[in-house]
């Protein structure tokens, strides 16, 4: 991405030194996000987020009448850690420009199935200021009448006519916590 310099100091003298600013982008995570309980899109992680006693189903909220309009959706989350990033972390920090990334590979970071308070109570985000307060942590703008959706409470549901821009709303806030 560019140079750094350094200016070196010693008793004889200064002198500047110059060594590579390198930008690099390791994944640590893949963020889940999907509507039916225990119906995560990547099949191979799937086992983890079976529904159970206290997170079943899933889906849109209707009322079963044509002229209600029920925008609520619930979205599930799952958070687990990118099965490449631990060999292109240590592949990519063996040239010793490169940090290695946080993640582990498929470790499970967030399960909201296995969190059901927080996801689908909203317990204790409902109380956090950023969701009491209009205007913050929003993902879209409101000027612009282009609000996708508040990342607090971070949980499951959210007000969205737009199934993608639900999920990616939802993605983000699994992705926060």
């Amino acid at each position: 991405a560019g140079i750094c310099y350094w200016l070196y100091c010693t008793p004889f003298g200064c002198s500047v030194r110059t060594s590579i600013k390198v930008r690099h982008y390791v994944p640590d995570a893949v963020v889940s996000s999907y509507s039916n309980t225990g119906e995560n899109p990547w099949l191979e992680v799937r086992a983890m987020s079976m529904p159970n006693p206290t997170a079943k189903a899933g889906g849109d909220g209707t009322t079963n009448n044509d002229n209600e309009n029920n925008l609520a959706k619930f979205k599930n989350a799952d958070v687990i850690g990118h099965p490449a990033g631990m060999v292109f972390s240590q592949f990519a920090s063996a040239s010793g420009y490169t940090c290695e990334g946080a993640g582990t590979a498929f470790m499970p970071y967030l399960l909201s199935t296995l969190d059901t308070i927080a996801w689908r109570y909203n317990i204790p985000e409902a109380f956090y200021p950023e969701a009491l307060i209009p205007g913050r942590r929003e993902i879209g703008t409101r000027t612009g009448l282009n609000l996708w959706g508040n990342v607090y409470p971070r949980g499951g549901f959210l007000h969205q006519t737009d199934d993608h821009k639900s999920g990616a709303v939802v993605a983000q806030r699994a992705g926060d916590i």
